[in-house]
């Protein structure tokens, strides 16, 4: 790096040589200091090292004062790493040195076997008694020689400890000038570039103002050429003007994302930095984003002008031309630096996310310990009656002194008395408007309101104080941390106080007398509530207010106790509770279920979270209530307008059916399918309002993971991915048209085509409607799976070769059906003749119809055997069908009154249509009869032939009885010409 111009080259020099040398000489002094140990005594070296020590504090000290900022650079930081690194190497040599020392004096504190034996044999052989002294003594005095070079290596390592971090803070002090300096430098040269290039900003848009006004004066048609040029002069100016904004724009991007820095996980509040600079990189793609798209745009825009350049070969539109070719090129070169800082900013999302996803892990994974020691215990009773306590008294002194301090009586004094009227106020409208709670009502949405009620002006006094002083707080502007405390416990105390008048309430609407065993469970709930209650406030103090680690750790595993015990306890309760409810709620369907859900998924989320917390596992513990908390907010937030919304449809299909023409229509075929809707949209909101409440409180890695999961590709169709998002939004889709096909052709048959009369056509229409709505799901289908519907020309082309082969006989069914459908030669209810089946058609299918035979059989017939065969359809123009009879009389019977009585009968029977009128014929003389031919004409909307034309003929038959008419049947005469005796047929 080249030195700054205000700095000679000699002072430089200076500068640099003074630690070159200095770091040889530190080296060369710790290295002879062992050597030296033998020759100088342990505390002169000592003394020696320590001044020494000192001596480089202060050089260092008055080496950074004296230091200007430009004489800081690369080779002095190198310099410095060097001294460092050189500390380092001497600490590990007196390591090694110690743990050798430490290791010679166990040996000699530990006496060797062989020399135990020697002296044995020598003391059994009466050896030299002062040899053995002086043996021991040498044995102490290396003892002792050992002891004190430990000592003195202890010493050395201490005081090489505090050298290594001298020169760490030296080197650090010295790199954070460097880089202000850098900067600092760096922000100088660019506010120069800056002014600069406002200036050819400023040139630029002159230009191009004074072009357009130029422009303004030409005419295109007169001078076309000029005009052409005149317009790319301007975008050539405006372009390069708006290219130096993009460039101040991205400058301000990269300084940005120059300055971030992840830092390590093991710092204090990494997970808070980390996630400040995961979300300052995700703001930053933002901008590149949409700084990346304008330069598409743009480019998009000179390729249009390169275009017409192109097109004209005049010198001028080529001089136009080569400019254009560089600004493109120079947009190019922008595009391409803007993509590699989103994709820095992508690897900088992508290394935060993976750090606090390890972060997180860590932290769940980190289990707590309890008290293991008397030190222990102490530590934790002396913060729960002494430092809690203390910390309690200095923040209300704290607090007093602040509401002193910022007291605005005027304005405090009125907005609490507005604060307390409305509260009274509240209290008399509550009380006015309540009413006994009915155990018949089966109505969720008032028996929710009124204990709604109760709850609330039950709590009146509770919620105006806490409201009063959060608004006296705020009002005077203090400090949330100073009242924190009481806010969080007025807070508790408050919903301690509903929990138990809520219990008092569901046992007071039932009993008024309770029994023993209910009045046990009553009594549990409530000790329970208020020993849960103590412990969640003796868990919020000790995690508000400075104490020792162990005793919040103590204090939260009493809390997963106690969470436990309640949990264990309202499960095992849970039957009875739910027994002695469920009498008296028969008619309330919706709340007893209500109270079937809360009385499980309560107390088994307390269950589970108490058991990992009690393990030790609380950080884990707090997560899963977390988002335990989440669900059950979303649940039962669910359950409750779900109630809302079921009320609300019956009180509507109510209300049609008594007051609308058509309710029955109104209540069947339109507010009870859009009851499905709503309830099945309440579901997907309930989940997106879960999705929302995890994403906002700083948990977007799970979201993300189930995005990822959702977005895997399982398999391809027609090189379409397949991912488990798109299944999951094709059955929503099929369930969807399922459902909307089977409904609209309810709501087109009963409401869309009401007017239409016949009923034929009415069904061909519904049926038309439900079709449409099946070919419209399949299409949305196909795109909710991301198929292109240009393949479907390759599928039809298949179909077409499976119906010529295999299928042609569905293919002709379902073409039959459609022209059925359309041209309509019989309708639902019409008395028809196909082949040998006679009876009435009840159903016309795609495939098939259904005749039901007069055997009350129902025949399926193909709808291509009654396109392709002749059938007979009785009622097709209307219902009036001729029914024809053949009675014979006796040739000795007058057949003129016969046709009277005949003709009384048939006007005597109602259910014969007086028009066209019935006609009696004299048919035929037969062989033994005279025959008479009988027809008339009946509904058959309204009535059957067979029992019509019984009743008809019962009548002739009692009238020719009464009229002594003989109705003759046929008789044979035989006539023996040649008679033969008996004698002669024996013979």
């Amino acid at each position: 790096m080249e030195p700054t111009s205000g700095m000679t080259q000699p002072h430089l020099t200076q500068h640099l040589a003074w630690p070159f040398f200095s770091v040889w000489i530190v080296i060369a002094l710790l290295f002879t200091l062992p050597t030296h140990a033998g020759e100088n005594s342990d505390t002169n070296l000592i003394q020696t090292e320590y001044h020494a020590l000192k001596q480089l504090e202060q050089q260092k000290k008055e080496h950074l004062r004296n230091l200007k900022d430009s004489d800081i650079t690369e080779e002095l930081l190198d310099l410095t790493k060097l001294e460092l690194e050189s500390a380092k190497v001497r600490q590990q040599s007196l390591w090694v040195e110690l743990q050798d020392t430490s290791r010679t004096l166990q040996q000699l504190k530990l006496e060797p076997p062989e020399e135990k034996e020697t002296l044995t044999q020598q003391d059994s052989a009466q050896s030299d008694a002062a040899e053995l002294t002086k043996t021991l003594t040498d044995n102490l005095q290396k003892v002792k020689e050992s002891e004190e070079k430990i000592k003195t290596l202890k010493a050395l390592h201490s005081f090489s400890q505090e050298r290594i971090q001298i020169l760490t803070n030296w080197r650090e002090q010295l790199l954070l000038r460097y880089q202000d300096h850098q900067a600092q430098s760096s922000e100088e040269n660019w506010k120069k570039r800056q002014k600069r290039l406002e200036e050819k900003k400023s040139n630029f848009l002159e230009k191009a103002a004074s072009l357009k006004q130029v422009l303004a004066n030409t005419d295109p048609d007169s001078s076309p050429d000029k005009h052409r040029e005149l317009q790319t002069e301007i975008f050539l100016a405006e372009q390069n003007a708006e290219l130096i904004e993009l460039d101040f724009q991205l400058h301000k991007i990269e300084n940005k994302l120059g300055s971030l820095s992840l830092p390590p996980a093991n710092e204090t509040n990494s997970s808070e930095k980390i996630n400040d600079a995961r979300q300052l990189s995700q703001a930053l793609l933002t901008q590149l984003g949409a700084l990346d798209a304008l330069f598409g745009r743009k480019l998009q825009l000179i390729n249009v002008f390169i275009s017409q350049a192109k097109n004209r070969q005049d010198d001028k539109q080529k001089a136009a031309l080569k400019r254009l070719t560089v600004l493109q090129r120079v947009f190019i070169d922008w595009q391409i630096k803007i993509r590699k800082l989103i994709d820095n900013s992508k690897e900088t999302i992508a290394q935060a996310q993976i750090k606090l996803e390890a972060l997180e892990r860590l932290k769940l994974s980190m289990r707590n310990r309890l008290p293991s020691s008397i030190a222990d215990w102490q530590q934790v009773l002396v913060d729960l009656s002494e430092t809690i306590p203390q910390e309690i008294i200095l923040s209300g002194t704290e607090l007093y002194k602040q509401t002193v301090k910022s007291w605005k009586p005027v304005t405090t004094v009125l907005l609490i008395v507005l604060w307390l009227g409305l509260m009274k106020y509240l209290s008399s409208t509550f009380k006015k408007h309540l009413h006994p709670i009915n155990k018949d009502e089966a109505v969720f949405s008032s028996w929710f309101v009124n204990i709604l009620a109760r709850l609330i002006r039950s709590h009146l006094l509770t919620t105006a104080l806490l409201g009063s002083s959060l608004l006296f707080a705020l009002i005077n502007k203090i400090p949330f941390q100073l009242y924190a405390s009481y806010f969080y416990l007025g807070t508790l105390l408050l919903i301690l106080q509903t929990a138990l008048k809520l219990n008092r309430l569901l046992y007071d609407q039932r009993h008024y007398g309770m029994e023993w065993y209910d009045r046990k469970l009553y009594l549990g709930l409530k000790w329970s509530s208020i020993l849960a209650a103590v412990l969640i406030a003796l868990t919020l103090l000790v995690h508000h207010y400075p104490v020792a680690q162990i005793t919040q750790d103590t204090v939260d595993r009493s809390l997963m106790l106690g969470l436990l015990t309640v949990s264990v306890l309202l499960l095992w309760r849970r039957r009875h509770f739910l027994s002695s409810f469920k009498e008296n709620l028969q008619q309330q369907p919706r709340l007893y279920f209500f109270l079937a859900v809360l009385s499980l998924l309560l107390p088994l989320a307390g269950l589970l979270t108490a058991l990992i917390g009690f393990a030790g596992y609380t950080n884990l513990a707090w997560k899963m209530g977390k988002y335990e908390g989440f669900f059950l907010l979303a649940f039962f937030g669910w359950l409750i307008a779900r109630g809302y919304v079921i009320d609300s449809f019956e009180w509507a299909e109510r209300h049609a059916m008594t007051y609308q023409p058509n309710g029955w229509i109104w209540a069947k075929a339109i507010i009870s399918p859009l009851l499905v809707v709503a309830r099945i949209i309440l579901l997907v909101f309930a989940f997106l309002f879960l999705f929302w409440l995890i994403q906002i409180n700083g948990n977007a890695s799970l979201i993300t993971q189930l995005h990822t999961l959702g977005k895997h590709s399982l398999f391809e169709i027609s090189n379409t991915e397949i991912t488990s998002f798109k299944i999951l939004i094709a059955s929503i889709v099929i369930i969807i048209f399922v459902w909307a096909a089977r409904w609209s052709k309810e709501i087109a048959y009963r409401w869309l085509f009401k007017h239409v009369t016949d009923h034929g056509a009415r069904n061909s229409l519904a049926v038309f409607t439900q079709y449409s709505v099946v070919i419209i799901g399949i299409f949305s289908l196909l795109k909710a799976l991301g198929i292109d519907l240009t393949a479907l020309a390759v599928l039809a082309g298949a179909i077409g070769v499976g119906i010529g082969f295999g299928l042609q006989t569905i293919a002709n069914n379902f073409i039959s059906g459609i022209l059925l459908l359309i041209e309509r030669p019989f309708r639902t209810g019409d008395i028809v003749n196909i082949g040998n089946n006679e009876g009435k058609v009840t159903h016309i299918g795609i495939r098939s119809l259904t005749v039901k035979t007069w055997d009350n059989m129902e025949v399926i017939i193909p709808n291509t055997d009654t396109m392709t065969s002749p059938f007979i359809n009785w009622t097709h123009q209307d219902a009036n069908v001729r029914t024809t009879l053949r009675v014979g009389i006796a040739y000795k019977e007058d057949p003129h009154s016969v046709i009277k009585y005949i003709k009384e009968i048939i006007d005597a029977n109602n259910s014969i249509l007086k028009t066209p009128r019935a006609e009696v014929f004299l048919d035929e003389f037969a062989d033994s009869s005279v025959n008479l031919r009988i027809q008339y004409y009946i509904n058959v909307d309204k009535y059957n032939r067979l029992n019509i034309k019984s009743e008809v003929l019962l009548a002739i038959w009692d009238r020719f009885k009464q009229e002594n008419i003989e109705i003759p049947y046929p008789q044979s005469d035989l006539h023996i010409k040649d008679a033969v005796s008996p004698k002669r047929l024996s013979d």
